[in-house]
């Protein structure tokens, strides 16, 4: 199927390759003996869709309008049934919508069985770029049509691997090429690069890539420069790399992208990371919690936003420790999963669950690893510092015990870390009373309601925090965000002068009604106003009456006063 009225043959006997008219059904030809496009192309899709043809070659031009999906309807007694599809793209288009409008030829509604894609793409980084923003797109998509960001793309959100290589979307771009641009400018990077077939090293390479850059006009100073025209920068540069020779163009790609890992990395260390919509009980900076509850909830005046106060249990109770050890695969060879005890100076042992796991050596050979699980934090694959492998564990001061001796160790120091941190655990003083360290249960206050109703307030306070999903203890399911405590008491304030705010321009809104009411309102007139009026002293002569029975009447008593 394509936009063309003539394709090429070749003579299975001369081999000669001639053009020749597309053919259809005889029904379609036109007096000049060929047929008319969209017909052929019509016959071509209703051949595949029965099942006559199985493979189908689509061009650009073709694309539009067409379906080619596993269709319920092509279900026929005595014919097979549709097969699933699978659509390989030899060239996505440069347009990011484009593309996914493409993949869509074969994911449609009534179908039975879902497509598969296969994306054919160079190792070049500058053609995996496009991949990567097809992904971020179908991302997106997922996120609006079914309110999930993974849905369209499975647990991973990059269905092709090119995640890494999205450096539009992202805060991280114009920073790294800033970064990028120093590191050419001074002929040196921090960053651990191998250059192969370099034979002058790092120095030949920036040099290089400097006059490249240089010749295509792209210029990399970002100082006093609007956001637009950096992003534009950033573009351009993405683009015209791709007219570099293959080794220059892979290291240019190959240093912004470390540069992005580097700065990620730096904002994840500080916590400053925006990773979108985080699940709290699974992927939170506490570990795994065990059990969310929600203990407190306070409206915001003037909001609809409500501050919930959270209880996270990060900690395991001896029940589930010993679920855990039951429910491990056997470790008879080397027979070191159990129960151990930590020696402390100052206080009794602590009590820890190590349980076999495997982990990839580097050589591609297998090591035998431990997870550590304590009673109150989430596990660890660490033993002072590093990887809790055999030999770690065996020669480290931990000593197995039986289940019947860890049992009251596990349970009082579940019962105390709910309330106490680690130095007063392991029986040190802190003078720290908010201190928070080996902690299991911890407070946390979560920010729910119609964010995006104030988010014009809400942007300027909320600056280093992600939004959160958490599931609670009773089923209920939370989404908003997490405020530091710092920030509840500054938060409050803002929105109860907010509240004041609006009550008083309320107020001055209505006033100023009443008195354009009250001007334009005509004096009236006629038989209507007059039995109005009659009325009206009728109503004052009660009143009076009624006050006569006292010494005054409650109109002169008031007058009288004043």
């Amino acid at each position: 199927m394509s936009g063309r009225s003539s394709c090429s043959f070749k003579d299975p006997i001369t081999g000669e390759v001639r053009s020749e008219l597309r053919k259809g059904p005889v029904s379609t030809r036109t007096s000049s003996g060929g047929d008319r496009l969209d017909s052929v192309n019509i016959a071509e899709q209703r051949a595949f869709q029965r099942g006559e043809k199985l493979f189908a070659v689509i061009t650009e031009a073709a694309s539009a309008g067409i379906s080619l999906h596993s269709d319920r309807r092509e279900l026929r007694p005595g014919a097979p049934p549709p097969r699933p599809r699978r659509m390989i793209c030899l060239e996505l288009p440069w347009a990011a919508d484009k593309a996914v409008q493409q993949l869509g030829r074969v994911h449609r509604s009534n179908q039975l069985h879902p497509p598969a894609f296969t994306c054919v793409v160079t190792d070049l980084a500058g053609e995996a770029r496009f991949v990567s923003a097809v992904t971020k797109r179908l991302t997106q998509l997922g996120a609006m049509t079914r309110g999930d960001r993974n849905s369209g793309l499975g647990a991973s959100g990059d269905a092709f691997g090119f995640g890494r290589m999205d450096l539009m979307s992202g805060p991280y771009g114009l920073p790294a090429l800033g970064k990028l641009s120093e590191d050419l400018s001074r002929q040196h990077t921090d960053l651990p690069m191998r250059l192969p077939g370099w034979s002058g090293g790092w120095k030949e390479f920036a040099v290089l890539a400097e006059k490249l850059l240089d010749e295509m006009q792209v210029s990399l100073a970002q100082a006093d420069a609007s956001k637009k025209s950096k992003d534009s920068a950033l573009k351009k540069f993405l683009n015209r790399i791709l007219a570099m020779p293959c080794n220059v163009q892979r290291g240019l790609f190959e240093l912004l992208a470390g540069h992005v890992v580097r700065l990620e990395d730096a904002d994840r260390r500080d916590g400053l990371l925006d990773r979108g919509v985080v699940s709290l009980n699974h992927n939170s900076r506490w570990g795994r919690l065990q059990k969310v509850e929600e203990v407190g909830s306070e409206l915001l005046k003037g909001a609809d936003l409500s501050l919930r106060k959270l209880r996270l249990d990060r900690g395991l109770d001896f029940e589930a420790a010993k679920q855990l050890l039951e429910a491990a695969a056997a470790d008879e060879e080397h027979d070191a999963q159990g129960f151990y005890l930590r020696p402390l100076e100052q206080s009794h042992p602590e009590v820890v669950l190590a349980l076999r796991r495997r982990r990839a050596a580097a050589r591609g050979g297998m090591v035998v690893t431990y997870t550590l699980i304590y009673p109150h934090v989430g596990p660890s694959a660490n033993l002072d510092g590093q990887v809790c492998t055999l030999s770690r564990l065996k020669a480290s001061a931990l000593w197995m015990v039986p289940l019947e001796e860890a049992a009251p160790l596990w349970h009082k120091q579940y019962d105390r870390s709910a309330t106490q941190c680690v130095h007063i655990q392991r029986g040190r003083s802190c003078g720290n009373e908010h201190c928070r360290a080996g902690l299991r249960c911890l407070e946390e206050t979560m920010l729910t309601g119609q964010i995006l109703a104030h988010w014009d307030v809400l942007s300027g306070l909320l600056r280093q925090t992600s939004l959160v999903r958490c599931e609670l203890d009773n089923g209920a399911a939370l989404v908003g965000f997490l405020v530091p405590t710092d920030s509840v008491r500054i938060m409050r304030d803002t929105f109860e002068q907010r509240a004041e705010m609006q009550k008083t321009n309320q107020r001055k809104v209505a006033e100023m009604q009443r008195t354009m009411k009250g001007r334009d309102r005509p004096e009236q007139r006629g038989p209507r106003a007059l039995k109005e009026k009659r009325h009206q002293k009728l109503r004052a002569k009660d009143v009076l009456e009624v006050g006569s029975d006292g010494d005054e009447s409650p109109a002169l008593s008031s007058s009288s006063e004043s």
